[in-house]
């Protein structure tokens, strides 16, 4: 959901039909009185918003970092000033512009996946990039990140991976989240996802306004997904953020043997990140990593930012690092722009 207001205080009160609260469960911008005081709006507010929001169930997102957040955000999107306003505005429409369809697969019965979709602004025509989820799925999160990817000029889906098994799922970073994430991840397979990718691609091309160009951003399993995508299926760029067990056979995806064999058939640049302290990627495996690609020989770059752990670049984790996630997504949108070229 998103809503567009004259400032925050104007959805205080506001219930929906089923009688709750309307900021209930939201993440809403607003400053505090001392925050407002470091951006010279002390007395501004005659009461204490932060303190209303949160009482009607809402989550700040504290300034003065939180414009990034106001634009991006799908649930609650607000303005306090006409300039701020307008990016609202455009957030919006982008965020209307997105959403899910279902996609032939190549199953004999007709079968159909769901995707998310999303499309830059104006007729293009754009590369086509494929964003592939952590074990938790398409939820809001890696809806957000398609967006984003749309932004940056490319049109972005993000197929369902668990559609065989639970379709679109989409789960919480909590401990029940995370133990039904890995059930599902046992039910993928190499095949299977291979599959998914070339639906995903195929739905692209026949779309108007897209070029023959096509990459991948991908995040943990994820990351591992986009590098059996880029040596199966020739993709022109591919972002594998923290590709975890790449050097083993413990999940279906690394057999029959493991995924890092398949780096010689890589055909287009390959940008991989992992930070130092992640305990999925650990040392030894990051070793194992470079010492193949430097030995296959793909277009490559192997980026550890120190004293990172894994999951750095999701914002609705604990483990989020905004500085190393801000550098990340620049490099990302340094490889996906050479699909323009």
């Amino acid at each position: 959901m998103a809503a567009v207001s004259h400032g925050p205080a104007a959805l205080l009160g506001v219930t929906l039909t089923d009688g709750s609260r309307l900021l209930a469960g939201k993440r809403v911008a607003a400053l505090t009185g001392a925050e407002e005081k470091a951006v010279g709006l002390g007395g501004a507010a005659p009461f204490p918003l932060v303190e209303r929001l949160v009482a009607e169930g809402a989550t700040q997102v504290p300034g003065p970092g939180f414009a990034e957040h106001t634009v991006r955000d799908g649930r609650l999107v607000t303005g306090q000033n006409p300039a701020s306003a307008a990016a609202v505005a455009r957030a919006v429409v982008r965020m209307l512009a997105a959403g899910w369809t279902e996609i032939p697969t190549a199953a004999a019965d007709g079968g159909t996946l769901g995707a998310y979709v999303a499309r830059p602004d104006g007729a293009g025509p754009f590369p086509g990039v494929v964003v592939a989820p952590e074990l938790f799925g398409v939820n809001g999160h890696v809806e957000d990140v398609t967006r984003r990817v749309a932004e940056l000029g490319c049109v972005a889906i993000a197929p369902d991976f668990h559609h065989r098994t639970e379709p679109r799922a989409a789960l919480g970073y909590d401990t029940a989240g995370r133990e039904r994430g890995f059930a599902l991840l046992n039910a993928l397979t190499r095949d299977g996802v291979t599959e998914d990718v070339a639906a995903a691609l195929t739905h692209l091309s026949r779309r108007e306004g897209t070029t023959p160009r096509t990459g991948m951003v991908g995040f943990s399993v994820g990351g591992h997904l986009a590098v059996i995508a880029a040596a199966r299926l020739g993709l022109d760029a591919t972002a594998a953020f923290y590709p975890g067990w790449l050097t083993g056979t413990e999940f279906p995806i690394g057999r029959p043997e493991p995924t890092l064999g398949l780096v010689g058939d890589i055909r287009g640049r390959l940008l991989v990140l992992v930070g130092e302290d992640d305990h999925v990627v650990p040392a030894a495996d990051r070793e194992r990593i470079a010492a193949a690609l430097a030995a296959a020989g793909p277009r490559h770059e192997l980026v550890v930012p120190a004293g990172i752990p894994h999951g750095y670049f999701c914002d609705e984790r604990d483990s989020y690092r905004p500085e190393a996630a801000a550098d990340a997504w620049r490099r990302v949108a340094r490889l996906l722009d050479g699909l323009r070229m």
